[in-house]
């Protein structure tokens, strides 16, 4: 399921402010750790919707502009709220030891 978010919902998350979809408000699970490189940064949260117990994943995008002291501008989103479960996976893998 995909839910499409204006972008008084996107300033809402940059601004850590409450986030109210249909007049629900959304509970905050998890930020996933910021991602950054030379030309922007990504930000992923997970929010639960309350009335059914769904997640969803939100994910912002800010452009670096300029030179890197110039900052960021946040034209980079998709304006979608992915639903997403949490699942845990095991992974293997061959190190090398002394």
């Amino acid at each position: 399921m995909r839910i499409k978010l204006t972008d008084e919902h996107i300033k809402a998350i940059y601004r850590g402010e409450d986030l109210i979809i249909d007049g629900e408000k959304w509970e905050y699970v998890d930020e996933l750790e910021v991602e950054e490189d030379e030309d922007a940064r990504y930000f992923s949260y997970v929010l639960k919707r309350p009335s059914d117990g769904k997640t969803f994943m939100i994910n912002l995008a800010q452009a670096r502009y300029g030179y890197k002291d110039y900052g960021y501008e946040d034209w980079m989103q998709d304006f979608t709220a992915y639903e997403v479960e949490q699942k845990e996976i095991k992974k293997v893998e061959w190190v090398y030891v002394d």
